[in-house]
């Protein structure tokens, strides 16, 4: 039978140790890099969803806009407008 001896043993420790001591930080950036990876694609998210937020106000803003340029403009009488700003409807 193979039997190690007392040497042998602390060779394996000290072997060990020194993989322990290398997996250790390596793990540690990987799970730093996953956590960044999560939060760069929540914050892309975000600003997607902003972006889209603002392109549907702006597109409620121009319709308004071009109802009331329409109707002051063809002259059907519907809309008066007065002073900037304040439209009255007939």
């Amino acid at each position: 039978m193979f039997r190690l001896s007392r040497i042998d043993g602390r060779r394996q420790g000290v072997a060990l140790d020194i993989v322990l001591t290398y997996l250790l930080p390596i793990t540690v950036i990987i799970a730093a890099f996953f956590s960044s990876v999560t939060t760069g694609l929540g914050s892309a998210k975000n600003d997607a969803n902003g972006v889209s937020a603002r392109q549907l106000s702006d597109s409620a803003v121009n319709l308004v806009k071009g109802n009331i340029g329409t109707a002051t403009s063809t002259g059907g009488g519907n809309v008066c407008a007065s002073q900037p700003g304040m439209h009255r409807f007939r």
